[in-house]
């Protein structure tokens, strides 16, 4: 099969929780923003095949001089519900 790329942009305010559930558990990547009323913040979660979650969290500041700071904080771990796969790590080598 093919490189096979989706994107959507699903609206919080549009779109019922259930829908938003359903599309982040199907998503390798989701980014989720926050509006002017908190901290204006995005987080992406990355799920990579092998059971790995990357979280990032990104705030941003706007200073008086108009400045942007920028802060992150990024987590890595396995993720637990993942299957694991029995042949995970298993060497296969030719039998002579």
């Amino acid at each position: 099969t093919g490189n096979t790329r989706v994107v959507a942009l699903l609206h919080a305010d549009l779109h019922g929780p259930g829908v938003l559930q359903s599309v982040s558990l199907l998503a390798d990547s989701v980014i989720s923003l926050t509006g002017p009323g908190e901290k204006p913040k995005a987080t992406l979660i990355q799920r990579k095949r092998s059971g790995k979650v990357t979280t990032c969290t990104v705030h941003c500041k706007v200073r008086d001089d108009f400045s942007i700071e920028w802060t992150n904080d990024c987590e890595r771990k396995a993720d637990e519900s993942a299957p694991v796969s029995p042949s995970m790590g298993a060497s296969w080598k030719d039998q002579d």
